[in-house]
């Protein structure tokens, strides 16, 4: 059986929800605020909410992914038509920074 039009606004909008606050989700969805808490949790145990949840991280997941491996060959292109060492270290320190290598 498939998610409700509710049920897919809920996890629509847990995944938008940047502290994942199931109860403002269920609230934003178009639930009722005076049983929000208890309700989100109920849905949270539900397969199919568990389930479309998966697969919206999976599909959020890919995006980013794909943004991190493109970026990383359009800095690759750069260095490589990079005509002196200072612009070519600069790729190098782009590449650090995009892929989280400059934090301690």
């Amino acid at each position: 059986m498939a998610m409700t039009a509710f049920q897919y606004r809920f996890v629509e909008e847990l995944i938008k929800e940047p502290t994942g606050n199931a109860s403002a989700a269920y609230r934003n969805a178009g639930g009722f605020s005076k049983y929000a808490k208890q309700s989100a949790n109920k849905l949270l145990k539900h397969p199919k909410i568990a389930e479309g949840i998966a697969r919206q991280q999976e599909l959020l997941a890919q995006n980013v992914i794909y943004g991190l491996v493109e970026a990383h060959e359009d800095i690759k292109r750069g260095m490589n038509s990079a005509e002196n060492s200072e612009d070519w270290l600069k790729g190098v320190e782009m590449l650090i920074r995009l892929h989280g290598l400059n934090k301690s």
